[in-house]
């Protein structure tokens, strides 16, 4: 909350307080992704980095697909502020594919709303969808209908 408050540096601090208490290592992965996106508001990309990567190797057991798909979303924020693009669309793709396995709505939207993002910045948005990739148009309409409670009309 404080991060969409525009208040990253208190953010940071939040995010440290719950690594110092955090008891599971789900707790310092969801930690450590909170000061990489603070870090990031705040131009620290080499400290969003570093605390990504401890996110990332908090995660190589498996079952931590709902923190691999806020992973991946936070590995293309900073891709896409440093003019990656490819790499951005790529993090976009993976956030999506664990968004989709923990069936987190809110997170396959973020994804395939990036991947919208990052085709666009590819300059594929013209006409509206063009250059995506067969199914992401859908499944990018399917998931934001979801989270706005549309359903399939």
């Amino acid at each position: 909350m404080l991060q969409q408050m525009a208040r990253p540096a208190e953010s940071v601090d939040a995010y440290r307080e719950a690594m110092a208490a955090a008891e599971t290592s789900r707790e310092r992965c969801n930690a450590w992704i909170g000061i990489a996106a603070g870090v990031r508001l705040s131009g620290g990309v080499v400290d969003g980095m570093a605390a990504l990567n401890e996110a990332e190797a908090l995660t190589m057991d498996g079952g931590f697909d709902r923190e691999r798909a806020r992973f991946h979303l936070q590995k293309r924020n900073f891709s896409f502020t440093s003019g990656e693009i490819d790499l951005c669309l790529a993090h976009q793709k993976k956030s999506l594919e664990h968004a989709e396995r923990a069936e987190n709505a809110e997170l396959q939207a973020r994804a395939l709303g990036g991947l919208g993002d990052a085709y666009y910045a590819r300059c594929l948005s013209m006409p509206l969808f063009a250059g995506m990739e067969e199914g992401d148009v859908d499944r990018t309409v399917e998931a934001l209908g979801a989270v706005l409670g549309l359903g399939n009309r």
